[in-house]
């Protein structure tokens, strides 16, 4: 319901303002106030909780701090535990530069680059899962690591279930 993602939104960013001393560390008040000011916008089309988590995660990804984590709730965590289908199905490894198919199956060999994913590159792909691996301030190489760890469960809350 978008009343209460707008009044949850609303406490997550006072509880940010007042309480996190870090908040201004890589980004000046302006820079912080606009990221704000987008995602309040964002929330206005938001029909799910992913949605909104995304919204939420895309903002303490901003703020740049590996102590703004940002957790599913255990009610969502539970439900998405139990899923069985839906995910990308393979595990794959930053080598080079490449996402590399880290497993072997009959139709794709060990090793193959991965270029796209349902005809979205790869590399912007990438991007977008960086939120979901906090680090501080603009650590590229921390969140190419643990999206190497997780990635099928980033691209499921980025996207959501997949069948193909």
């Amino acid at each position: 319901n978008y009343i209460l993602m707008k009044k949850d939104f609303e406490v997550y960013k006072n509880i940010r303002q007042k309480a996190n001393s870090g908040l201004y560390k890589y980004r000046t008040k302006q820079e912080i106030d606009s990221m704000y000011n987008w995602a309040s916008l964002q929330i206005e089309q938001s029909k799910t909780h992913r949605d909104f988590f995304n919204i939420i995660c895309q903002l303490s990804d901003f703020e740049g701090s590996t102590h703004n984590s940002v957790k599913l709730s255990n009610k969502i965590w539970k439900s998405i535990l139990n899923e069985q289908e839906g995910y990308f199905p393979y595990p794959i490894k930053l080598v080079e530069d490449k996402w590399i198919l880290n497993f072997e199956t009959d139709e794709i060999p060990l090793g193959s680059e991965i270029l796209s994913i349902n005809g979205q590159k790869t590399k912007e792909i990438i991007k977008e899962l960086y939120k979901y691996y906090e680090t501080d301030g603009f650590n590229i190489t921390g969140k190419r690591i643990g999206i190497d760890y997780n990635f099928s469960r980033y691209y499921r809350l980025h996207f959501g279930l997949q069948n193909s």
